[in-house]
């Protein structure tokens, strides 16, 4: 799980490897993966500088290029920019990993199944219900040809999904029914993807015990086997489904979890991609915060929530609702305090201009800190100027 050795080991050998390799590489005998990035994404909470793990994905891919093996890892550098919401980027390496060749006499749909599903989710995104339905038919005409019977489940289960987005509950029950899916199956790290999305159709056929039982049983599965993405999909469902028991203040904690898991790497389609519930619950964090009623020095900044919010479109908040402003954020007297603090006054000065206390005064810049989610003055300036644009 150590990407910048692995990154320095990756350098060493492009600088000192001969001409060819003597190396043989051969696949993993490990089950068919809907994505590539999710297999292999690390121990949650430990994250990589953006600059350096995009630095370690184009480094791997020149490294596999002499021995034509990089389509597997275009396609997973191509899901990384696909959950930052880079979705042209995205496209241009999944379009890529499908033109490649790496896999064509051994499990190809370790490639094609990956790249045509996420390739379905930004037709989807764009609101291209006909080409998303062309990306998955294609990649399922093409397991049928390769006798990849286990990438069916997975290519129904997005047909399946899509339909749910547009609400229409029947393809998902049908797709229940069909692979004999239940709540209390065994199940294991590698078949998260399918039991995830049956927590989404108990969920929405109204077995609320039965959905929040299962992402019970899912989310340690998905920590203690590495696969931190799962665990955010688990935890954003769940955020959903305590809303939808009216559990607001729950919910909202819940959602505020996940957030500060998937900032530090910039996630923001594991949000988005769940729809207008998930855009009103983090309208919803966003009010709460700019009242003071969740406080948590820790908590994610409301720029990145409000990055995401930006991603829903016409779900999101109005531009009313979004825009931030420090006289929204702070009450009038917080922000008289703040505009003397950022001219550089000291609190005798300010106590003296404004004419109350000290302990008076330093109640106030406390909350000023916690609102602004800074440690001391200078990042209290400092976040109050970025808000200030």
């Amino acid at each position: 799980m150590d990407m910048i050795k692995g990154l320095e080991y990756i350098r060493l050998s492009l600088q000192y490897s001969p001409t060819g390799t003597d190396l043989i590489f051969a696949s993993p005998h490990m089950p068919l993966a809907p994505s590539i990035y999710r297999s292999y994404n690390g121990k949650r909470g430990q994250h990589l500088p953006r600059g350096l793990s995009d630095t370690f994905f184009l480094s791997m891919i020149e490294f596999m290029k002499p021995m034509g093996l990089q389509d597997s890892v275009v396609v997973c550098y191509g899901e990384l920019l696909y959950e930052r919401n880079e979705l042209k980027q995205a496209e241009d390496y999944f379009r890529l990993g499908l033109q490649g060749r790496s896999q064509a006499h051994y499990q190809p749909e370790k490639v094609y199944v990956p790249a045509s599903l996420f390739l379905s989710r930004i037709s989807q995104s764009r609101q291209d219900i006909s080409q998303a339905e062309k990306w998955l038919e294609e990649a399922y005409r093409r397991a049928l040809e390769d006798e990849a019977k286990a990438a069916l489940i997975l290519l129904d289960l997005e047909m399946a999904r899509m339909r749910l987005n547009a609400g229409d509950l029947s393809a998902a029950d049908e797709w229940k029914n069909r692979y004999r899916l239940a709540a209390d199956d065994p199940v294991s790290v590698y078949q998260l993807f399918v039991y995830i999305f049956l927590v989404s159709v108990l969920m929405e056929s109204g077995n609320a015990r039965e959905a929040w039982a299962l992402s019970e049983r899912l989310l340690p599965i998905a920590v203690k086997g590495h696969r931190p993405m799962d665990a955010l999909d688990i935890q954003v469902l769940q955020a959903m489904m305590l809303r939808l028991e009216g559990k607001s203040q729950q919910a909202l904690l819940k959602l505020e979890e996940a957030l500060k898991f998937a900032e530090p790497d910039d996630y923001i389609r594991v949000f988005v991609d769940k729809g207008s519930r998930v855009a009103e619950l983090l309208t919803d964090y966003v009010q709460h915060r700019q009242r003071g009623s969740i406080r948590d020095k820790n908590a994610p900044s409301l720029s990145y929530v409000r990055r995401i919010l930006s991603g829903f479109g016409g779900t999101a908040e109005s531009p009313e609702q979004g825009k931030v402003t420090l006289e929204n954020l702070l009450t009038p007297r917080e922000y008289a305090v703040f505009r003397y603090m950022e001219e550089g006054m000291d609190n005798q000065a300010i106590v003296a201009a404004l004419g109350f206390g000290m302990g008076t005064l330093k109640a106030h810049i406390n909350r000023i800190y916690s609102k602004l989610q800074a440690k001391n003055r200078v990042e209290a300036i400092k976040r109050g100027k970025e808000i200030q644009g």
